[in-house]
């Protein structure tokens, strides 16, 4: 089994281990409260999102080049989830008058979701990355100056992903190294 085969196997576990980790989480506040509690419920869910942040993370962590960008991106987007939480318990709480203890339940619902989407985006490969990668294992590439698009393999000079059309001399003379240095990072 590939690397990445194994990783999208670990990926697709994460729902079930968290559902069991707050299932545990809702079994302990049960035993010891005599009742779901908030703050027992509330203290379940903290617990699974940190699962979830550092299950996801673990699985990932080497295929990405962390830059300090992504790092606050990541960090980032653990606050989104956790506002994203807060909103679906406020929303169920007020507008639709469900208790406390059941908004909390599925309101935070919301973190995983929210979290393991930001990541996506937040961790995908940039053009200079990937020209970057491409070249250090000896693969000649060809990338747009502009917008750093690896344009190998074209038949024709013209940059598919912002549409600038080059001459083939202008295309090959801008591969220098300042300028594959200059790709843009986005």
């Amino acid at each position: 089994m590939t690397q990445i085969i194994a990783r999208l196997v670990l990926a697709m576990l994460i729902l079930p281990f968290a559902m069991i980790i707050m299932a545990t989480a809702f079994a302990v506040d049960v035993a010891i409260a005599g009742r779901p509690e908030f703050e027992g419920i509330l203290v379940g869910w903290i617990i699974t999102d940190l699962f979830v942040v550092v299950y996801w993370i673990a699985i990932w962590r080497s295929s990405i080049r962390w830059t300090q960008r992504r790092v606050a991106s990541t960090l980032g987007a653990v606050g989104g989830g956790a506002f994203a939480a807060m909103l679906g318990i406020g929303a169920l709480r007020h507008l639709i008058g469900i208790p406390i203890e059941p908004a909390t339940m599925f309101g935070n619902s919301l973190f995983p979701l929210v979290f393991v989407l930001a990541s996506v985006f937040i961790w995908r490969e940039t053009a200079a990355e990937r020209f970057e990668r491409m070249r250090g294992r000896g693969v000649d590439t060809v990338a747009c100056p502009i917008c750093g698009y690896n344009m190998t393999g074209l038949r024709e000079a013209r940059c598919p992903e912002c549409g600038v059309v080059f001459t083939l001399d202008e295309l090959l003379s801008a591969q220098s190294q300042e300028q594959r240095d200059d790709v843009p990072d986005h």
